[in-house]
């Protein structure tokens, strides 16, 4: 999908608005910086980040939907993992996927190619474990390997 917005300057604050003649706005003008992240829009607020993003895709090939707000302006720091293809972000210290979403628990990723297993490993409050594909804190990977257990690749 083509974006259909434009990234505007207003005063001393940016914020988005539509590229049709309307100019609707989009994202209020407040925000001290903003640019391009991916596929999404990187904001910056008193000196915090977060992420919009225009449109989400759906199941159904020809629909779309607005999306907006994906992390609101909470953030430490915001980057791409290019071990997990995830972006990461970090909140005092913790970290959490931005999408599959994620609070900012962990104290790390990573990925656990010994076992083949396709997930994503995570540590949290020193202890290790693994985040299954809907995102929740399981048991240590070498448990279940143990266990002739296999999980699914993401």
């Amino acid at each position: 999908l083509r974006p259909t917005f434009l990234l505007a300057r207003k005063g001393m604050y940016w914020g988005i608005i539509s590229s049709d003649r309307s100019r609707r706005v989009l994202l209020p003008f407040e925000y001290d910086e903003m640019s391009w992240f991916g596929q999404y829009i990187l904001l910056k607020k008193n000196g915090k980040y977060g992420l919009w993003e225009q449109y989400e895709l759906t199941d159904s090939p020809n629909e779309i939907k607005e999306k907006g707000i994906v992390l609101p302006c909470i953030a430490d720091y915001i980057c791409y993992d290019e071990d997990l293809y995830h972006d990461i972000y970090r909140i005092n210290g913790k970290v959490g996927l931005v999408e599959p979403h994620t609070d900012a628990i962990y104290d790390y990723f990573f990925i656990d190619n010994e076992y083949d297993l396709g997930i994503i490993g995570a540590v949290k409050d020193g202890k290790s474990g693994y985040l299954d594909k809907a995102c929740n804190f399981c048991e240590p990977v070498q448990s279940l390997k143990r266990k002739g257990i296999y999980l699914s690749a993401w």
